[in-house]
């Protein structure tokens, strides 16, 4: 019996942790009636964005000494890597859901060369669409051709 439970545990704590993930980018601000006299309910909070340790306004990473942020404009963003990883990094890669549908938007970093360890870099980068930053779902950093994992979004201040 403990095995099966093992692989029900690993199958259900990470499609819970997805799912919170998931319904963090959607928008659950309902209308206000105004002719109801009382509400049916009331939304839970969900107020659980992590703090950004960038300028508002950026997309941030931060693991195993691999520190990136991303300042996102339409027509050009920057991406910029510090790496205090102890080993040089190959070349950074990035590309973005759409929240509206989730399809995935490739981002083409200029130049991209690797990042040495205990240096910062700066890199242009543009998207194959443009695409308004209210509808950005996640931004994800390659590092090479690895998924390093997602950016946190910036918080609304």
């Amino acid at each position: 019996m403990r095995p099966r439970m093992r692989a029900l545990r690993s199958f259900v704590v990470p499609a819970l942790l997805a799912s919170a993930l998931l319904s963090a980018c959607t928008n659950n601000n309902t209308p206000s009636d105004s002719k109801s006299s009382t509400p049916a309910s009331t939304p839970a909070s969900t107020s659980t964005s992590p703090s950004s340790s960038g300028p508002p306004g950026d997309y941030t990473y931060e693991n195993a000494g691999v520190i990136a942020s991303v300042k996102y404009a339409p027509d050009k963003s920057t991406l910029t890597v510090t790496n205090h990883s102890g080993a040089e990094i190959p070349a950074p890669g990035i590309y973005m859901l759409d929240a509206r549908d989730g399809h995935r938007i490739a981002g083409t970093v200029d130049n991209s060369v690797p990042v040495q360890t205990g240096t910062s870099k700066d890199f242009n980068v543009t998207f194959a669409q443009q695409v308004d930053e209210a509808n950005v779902g996640l931004m994800i950093l390659l590092i090479g051709h690895a998924n390093y994992g997602a950016f946190v979004p910036p918080t609304a201040k």
